[in-house]
Parts: C-alpha cells; structure tokens; sequence
C-alpha cells in the first residue's frame, strides 16, 4: 500500500524486525545464496568492458576492410 509498517521500529533503527532491522548478511561469497559471482558487480562492469572492446574492434575491422579489397 505504500503506507509506513505499523509495527515499532526496533531500538537504533528506523525499521520494525520484520523489515530488515538488525539481520541480513552482506553480499558476497559469506552469503547463504552466493552461487558463483559471475552476476557480482565486477563481473558485470568486466563484461561490459569487453563488450565494449569487442564493439571497437568490430568498427576499425569495417574501417580497414575496404582499404584491403582495393
């Protein structure tokens, strides 16, 4: 509904229990749910980089295909 829980909020947090106070892991390999990391920020700004790359090459290879076929 949008509307604030009506449960009290637990002593040094602006959440109720039920809403995350005072639990939870942090993400990474500790994690209960960590599978493998291959979705992990890295990974993700690693790929992105390499996709880049790959596009860059791509161009320069269409740039320099007509200059061979003369």
């Amino acid at each position: 509904t949008g509307e604030r829980c009506k449960s009290p909020a637990v002593n040094g947090w602006n959440v109720c229990r039920m809403h995350g106070a005072g639990g939870g892991h942090k993400a990474g390999p500790t994690h209960p749910s960590w599978k493998h990391g291959m979705r992990s920020r890295e990974w993700v700004e690693t790929r992105k980089y390499i996709n880049q790359l790959a596009r860059e090459t791509r161009e320069i290879d269409a740039m320099i295909e007509p200059e061979r076929e003369q």
